[in-house]
């Protein structure tokens, strides 16, 4: 939140790309919980991609950010909801109940 508070006072164009920021190194943890590189393509994906839409639109980039989000959660979404559900059915596969 800090950040975000910074980049507010300073230029709240960017703010968009900040949160992107935060989110996207928010998720890169979860691929070693996860056993999934999904989380790693995740943040990198928000992060990166944020970031190249905040340098190339500048002041405009603002909800061009917030839906490039957007569009990168509804594509991993599945993908990672995929993953968690083959986890879960090994689990129980393995342990022959689940827990």
């Amino acid at each position: 939140m800090p950040a975000v508070i910074i980049a507010y006072s300073l230029n709240p164009a960017v703010v968009p790309a900040v949160l992107a920021a935060i989110g996207g190194g928010h998720f890169l943890p979860y691929a070693w919980l996860h056993r999934t590189p999904l989380y790693t393509a995740l943040g990198v994906a928000i992060s990166i991609g944020a970031f190249v839409l905040q340098v190339v639109l500048r002041a405009a980039a603002f909800p061009y950010i917030l839906l490039y989000v957007a569009v990168v959660y509804w594509i991993m979404a599945p993908l990672v909801y995929r993953h968690a559900a083959r986890i879960v059915a090994e689990g129980v596969n393995r342990e022959g109940a689940p827990a």
